[in-house]
């Protein structure tokens, strides 16, 4: 029985050995660029290159429509945006961590590309807070520590 058990354990310790150097296996000939990895799963690298390059271009049109910065000046805080389309209504507001809107900065349509958003935080208490910029098809936050 001991002798069947040390057999066991040996080939168990053979075969986790030479799965360690490899972290996936090559398929056949069918799946010339698909790999199946330990969790059971094919990649097809030549889908996943056509599934990164339509994502870039949708990430592309998304970056135009972000909060580019938040910093301050002592309790005047600033926010620069970026939008792809200035005549939609918007809304930037300040959250804290708890997910509780705490001060909401501005509720309407943009003002024009040059300008800053700003508000005093003189009523927010020391912390890390999340500024969120919604609008018709956006949401982009921007985390920010209040410490005076």
């Amino acid at each position: 029985m001991k002798a069947k058990l040390a057999y066991i354990t040996v080939a168990i310790l053979i075969l986790v050995t030479n799965l360690s150097y490899s972290n996936s296996l090559k398929l056949d000939n069918s799946f010339s660029n698909s790999y199946f990895n330990l969790n059971g799963i094919i990649i097809d690298y030549n889908k996943t290159d056509k599934m990164f390059s339509e994502k870039m271009i949708v990430a592309n049109d998304s970056l135009s429509n972000k909060i580019e910065s938040v910093w301050n000046r002592g309790n005047q805080y600033y926010v620069k945006i970026k939008l792809a389309d200035y005549e939609q209504e918007i809304r930037l507001s300040v959250y804290n961590m708890l997910g509780k809107e705490v001060l909401l900065i501005h509720n309407g349509r943009p003002l024009p590309k040059s300008s800053d958003y700003y508000f005093d935080s003189s009523t927010l208490p020391n912390g890390i807070y999340i500024c969120i910029l919604e609008g018709r098809n956006i949401r982009d936050a921007e985390k920010f520590v209040v410490s005076r």
